[in-house]
């Protein structure tokens, strides 16, 4: 299991944040590190559901959960999203997909503390996303 750590200067609204990444494609997860580094926020990388868990069991604390829906074990990512909030209660999640789902909001919605960003998508959708559910 590889989970990996970037701290940048802060340069926006998401400097003192800590993000959590859960994607199984290394190279999307090396795609929104670089996508989030210039904001400051501290970045922490889970390549799948166990890992994701095993991060909470540790002790990690975040601001927020960025996360594919579709991950490649027997835990969706809506299923993973439930687990992770009973570890981390009130904390925020985006999903990410190429595909629509019924249980997450429908895509570019917003529903209480979930959001739903469909691939692919820009770092200013990125960021505005991740800004409107954690800057009130």
């Amino acid at each position: 299991m590889n989970s990996s750590t970037l701290k940048v200067q802060p340069k926006d609204s998401l400097a003192d944040k800590r993000v959590l990444i859960v994607d199984d494609e290394t190279d999307i997860i090396q795609l929104l590190e670089s996508m989030l580094a210039a904001t400051g926020c501290e970045v922490v990388t889970a390549t799948g559901a166990g890992q994701a868990l095993q991060l909470c069991d540790e002790g990690l604390q975040v601001d927020l959960i960025l996360m594919d829906v579709i991950l490649p074990c027997s835990i969706n990512g809506g299923a993973l999203s439930k687990e992770l909030k009973t570890r981390l209660p009130g904390t925020p999640v985006v999903f990410m997909s190429g595909y629509a789902e019924n249980s997450v909001p429908q895509l570019g919605q917003r529903v209480g503390d979930t959001a739903m960003l469909q691939k692919p998508f820009s770092r200013t959708d990125l960021i505005s996303t991740l800004e409107s559910i954690l800057i009130h």
